[in-house]
């Protein structure tokens, strides 16, 4: 067994995320959106618990920093392309 690289990470990451909006992988990014819209308008009506609501958001939120093509997405091609998730962003980014 060898030791996990970052690009075993990203898979594993991109996978749950798929998951998590029970998308196929490689969906689009209107897919995403659309689905996205969804989840949102049922934790407004109040058929979304908020655990569920907020793992569903991070996942959005990955798949979302990530500049997919309008094509099949390949997990191999994302490391170089991730935006930070932290909640105080880029103090250089106006």
């Amino acid at each position: 067994m060898g030791i996990p690289t970052a690009l075993d990470d990203i898979h594993g990451i991109a996978a749950n995320a798929w998951d998590e909006l029970a998308i196929p992988s490689g969906s689009s990014v209107d897919r995403i959106v659309s689905v996205y819209r969804e989840i949102c308008l049922k934790r407004a009506l109040g058929m979304e618990l908020d655990k569920e609501f907020f793992k569903k958001a991070v996942a959005y939120r990955f798949l979302n920093s990530i500049p997919l093509a309008r094509k099949e997405y390949r997990a191999d091609d994302i490391l170089p392309l991730l935006h930070s998730l932290d909640a105080t962003g880029d103090m250089s980014d106006p």
